[in-house]
This record gives C-alpha cells, sequence and structure tokens, in this order.
C-alpha cells in the first residue's frame, strides 16, 4: 500500500470502527447507569461486571484460533452477524418489563464480548492488510476515530441516560452496528496466511498464543504491567457512576461529561501521538504515559472532586490512548503474524483476567469501606505496575525486542 490517504480500506475500517464504538459505548455507559440506580445496583452491576469478565477470560483466546485458522475479514463479518441477531432478540424481550434488570445485564454482556472478540479480530485484520511502515499512523488513526466515537456517545449519554427506554437504546445501537457491518463487506481482502494442510488441534492452537508468551517472559511481565491503566479505565466504568453518585451527589449529566473529556485526552494523543513521541521507543512512551496515569489517580486518591474526577480524565485520556498505540505499534512489530491472531487474543484475555480480579477487589471494598478507598485501590494497583512495568524495561527492554528472537520459537505448523 503505496498510500494511506488513498487507500479504502482505511476508509471503510474508519466508518466500521466507528459505528461499532458507538455501539459498543451505547451498551457500556447506559447498563451500568440504569443498573446502578436500581435496587442495590452497584452490588448487582458488580457481581456482573465480574461474571462477565471472568466467563471472557475463559472463552476468549479459542477466538484467536479461528482468527488465525480463517479469513480475518470473515471473522468480523461473523460476529457483527451473530451481535445483530442477539441483539434483536434482547430488542423483542425488553418489553417484558419484569425481566429489564437481567436483559440490562445480558446486554452488558454482549457489548463486552463484543468488545474483546472486535478488538483481536481488527488488530489482525489490520497487521495482515496494511505495511508494517503505516503501523503506528493506522493503530493512531483507529485510537483518535475510536475516542472521537467515545465523545458522540458520551454528548448521546447526556440525552440517552435521562430521556430514552431500553428499546430505543437497543435500536441505536443495532443501527450503528448495521452501518458497521455493511462497511466490513465492501472492504477489498485477499487471506495471506493459509492454514497447514495437517492442521493441528484446537486446543494445542489454543496453546500456541500462551506458550508464545511463556517463552518470553521479559516481554510478557511489561505487557501485562502496561494493562493497569487499561484495567482502571474499565473498572472506572463500574466505579466513576458510584462515585459521581454517593460521594459528589451528581447525577447522568455529569457522566456524559466525564465520557466527553475522556474521549477528548484520548483523541489529542492519537492526533499528537506521532509528533510527540517519534523520537522514542514504544516502551519508553509506555512509561512515561504510565507515569501521567499514576499522578493523575495520586491525585484523585488524595481528594476526590469535580477537578480531579472529571477534569484530570482529560489526562487519563490522553495517558492510556498513547499506551495503547505503543503497545499496538510494538507487539505489531516483534510478533510472527502466523501466531498473531492467537497471541493477540490470550493477551486481552490475561487483561480480562486481571480486570475480572481487580473489579471483584474494587466490589469488595466499595461494599465495605465506600468508593472513595476503591479510588485508593486502583492507585495502588497502579503504581505498583508501574513499579514492575520499569523493572522489566531496566532488565532488558531498553532495545525491544527483535522479532526474529520472538519468531524463533513459533511452530513451524500453526
Amino acid at each position: 500500500m503505496h498510500s494511506l490517504s488513498r487507500s479504502k480500506n482505511l476508509y471503510l475500517l474508519v466508518l466500521s470502527n466507528f459505528m461499532t464504538s458507538i455501539g459498543q459505548g451505547v451498551a457500556l455507559i447506559a447498563t451500568p447507569w440504569f443498573l446502578i440506580n436500581s435496587n442495590d445496583g452497584s452490588a448487582v452491576f458488580g457481581v456482573v461486571a465480574f461474571t462477565v469478565n471472568l466467563f471472557i477470560f475463559c472463552t476468549a483466546p479459542w477466538f484467536g484460533v479461528f482468527v488465525d485458522r480463517y479469513s480475518r475479514k470473515g471473522m468480523m463479518i461473523t460476529i457483527r452477524i451473530v451481535l445483530l441477531l442477539l441483539l434483536a432478540a434482547l430488542f423483542a424481550l425488553s418489553y417484558l418489563e419484569q425481566y429489564q434488570a437481567p436483559l440490562m445485564a445480558m446486554y452488558f454482556a454482549l457489548g463486552s464480548l463484543f468488545f474483546i472478540l472486535n478488538q483481536s479480530a481488527r488488530s489482525a485484520f489490520i497487521q495482515e492488510v496494511f505495511d508494517e511502515g503505516h503501523y503506528a499512523k493506522v493503530n493512531s488513526i483507529m485510537e483518535v476515530e475510536g475516542q472521537a466515537a467515545a465523545v458522540v456517545t458520551g454528548a448521546i449519554a447526556a440525552v440517552m441516560l435521562r430521556h430514552w427506554s431500553l428499546q430505543e437504546i437497543i435500536m441505536l445501537n443495532l443501527g450503528a452496528i448495521f452501518v458497521s457491518l455493511a462497511a466490513v463487506c465492501v472492504v477489498s481482502y485477499q487471506h495471506q496466511i493459509r492454514p497447514s494442510e495437517d492442521k493441528p488441534s484446537f486446543l494445542s492452537e489454543f496453546m500456541v498464543g500462551l506458550n508464545y508468551l511463556c517463552r518470553h517472559p521479559k516481554l510478557t511481565v511489561f505487557v501485562l504491567s502496561s494493562a493497569t491503566p487499561y484495567n482502571c479505565v474499565q473498572t472506572g466504568n463500574y466505579l466513576v457512576p458510584i462515585v459521581l453518585v454517593v460521594l459528589l451527589s451528581e447525577g447522568a449529566e455529569t457522566l456524559a461529561l466525564y465520557e466527553i473529556i475522556f474521549g477528548l485526552g484520548a483523541v489529542v494523543a492519537g492526533l499528537t501521538y506521532a509528533c510527540l513521541f517519534s523520537a522514542r521507543s514504544p516502551t519508553q512512551v509506555i512509561l512515561f504515559n504510565m507515569c501521567i496515569f499514576s499522578l493523575v489517580l495520586v491525585a484523585q486518591s488524595f481528594s476526590p472532586n469535580l477537578f480531579t474526577v472529571i477534569w484530570l480524565a482529560l489526562f487519563l485520556g490522553i495517558a492510556n490512548s498513547s499506551l495503547r498505540i505503543a503497545r499496538n505499534n510494538w507487539l505489531m512489530t516483534v510478533i510472527d503474524p502466523v501466531v498473531f491472531g492467537r497471541v493477540m487474543t490470550t493477551i486481552p484475555s490475561l487483561f480480562l483476567g486481571m480486570k475480572a480480579a481487580l473489579i471483584g477487589v474494587v466490589v469488595f471494598v466499595v461494599e465495605n469501606w465506600g468508593p472513595h478507598a476503591a479510588i485508593g485501590t486502583l492507585c495502588v494497583f497502579q503504581l505498583l505496575s508501574h513499579l514492575i512495568a520499569w523493572y522489566s524495561y531496566r532488565a532488558g527492554l531498553s532495545y525491544g525486542v527483535q522479532q526474529d528472537a520472538l519468531a524463533q520459537d513459533v511452530p513451524q505448523k500453526a
């Protein structure tokens, strides 16, 4: 591909990702707010969030086997069709008033599951379709577009949470996913990685991603440590609404403002990443942004108020997105394409396992000591992870990991 500006695939991928981001955002903003404002809502949502993430942690790695074995475009189309069918079923059931809470829990589960599956398939698709020299630009564009969608979703949420019914929210999601499906179908694509004639079992393929990470412990420890900001952000989907309601006595408009400010920070990161960090290695960028994230959490822990929780979310958005871009660029460079789908599903699944554990701890802390203590818990986790990432970097990641060093342990038949 000679020019990104003339790439029809890039524009279609941006459109598809924009619409799915809106669809996901609708589900992941609306359902926590509705559940938390119901009877015993914070406890119910905590259990739902923990269970959903534990389920995804146990099942999502198998998706990477399909991503590597079959067409990556086909995988993106399949998960959208399945999501449309399940959303249509939820819409039909949403008129049963007595089942509103279980339906919202199922809606949240669908949004969370689609997020991890789509992220893995999209990353593998980008690696296969675009040249290695364009990874940084494409990932930055995807990040800007995704967070721009988060800003739009936050603005929609300001109206949606007050005036829309569950049926109207699901209808918006259905429309967004349908447009995303149409865009993916139009993408021109030729499957480049063919499965071996002697196919290994799904169990052995499932283990490829995990074995790949076990063979490179320094990379694995660094990557997992760098996931804590992401996990804190995701845990914030549960914690921030509780903080706003219990500690700050704020309403839905403030939650929408938080989503907008966080999204704006992420957009700024995507737009400025190439200019600010072009002279730095991805590992240095990751450590720098972990430092920014840690400082904001320290401020929120000492004094949770509208300034630290809402307005400093701008820097959380900048740090989280810069870190994600740097990590994606790095992993796309060092991981062999033959196993990329499996590894890039295993890594987010490990992230989800960590997130499930973190949500479980935060739910316990909220129920026993309140949301202020839960913010402090997130801060402690972040500081510890920052120290571990720094130690891993000093132990041998200062010059990155060469692809041939990683590829030498990849099975020939994968």
